[in-house]
């Protein structure tokens, strides 16, 4: 009896480890609502940029809160940290290239790129 004691304990200690060890380190995690993937892309076959947030993540392309009557705010569109513009600018970017897409929020997109960026960024990354 205290053989199968000791046998059950081993094996109910080495599940937790062993299901530690089988996630793959190079599998997206898929719960970061903030990240649309090379494999998402991929999985999915889109051919803009536009398809894959618009599908995937339609609430990045939609503005939050008041606008300024002087100036309008929308968010903003980067690639590998360079300004393209609108969101409908995600409609020139193939996904041929892409690595990831994230979303930047607000307080976070005015704190690293100014101001006028407080609807957010979408940030197109192509290389790391």
């Amino acid at each position: 009896m205290r053989v199968l004691a000791r046998v059950l304990m081993v094996g109910l200690l080495a599940l937790p480890a062993g299901g530690c060890a089988a996630r793959n380190a190079n599998v997206p995690d898929r719960s970061d609502r903030n990240i649309i993937s090379q494999a998402q892309i991929k999985e999915h076959g889109f051919i803009t940029a536009y398809d894959a947030v618009e599908a995937l993540r339609s609430t990045w392309l939609r503005t939050r809160g008041t606008n300024s009557l002087n100036k309008p705010t929308e968010v903003l569109v980067y690639i590998d940290d360079n300004r393209l513009g609108g969101v409908q600018t995600l409609k020139q970017v193939t996904t041929s290239q892409i690595i990831q897409i994230r979303f930047v929020d607000g307080l976070t997109a005015t704190a690293r790129w100014g101001l006028d960026h407080g609807q957010g960024v979408i940030l197109v990354v192509t290389h790391y």
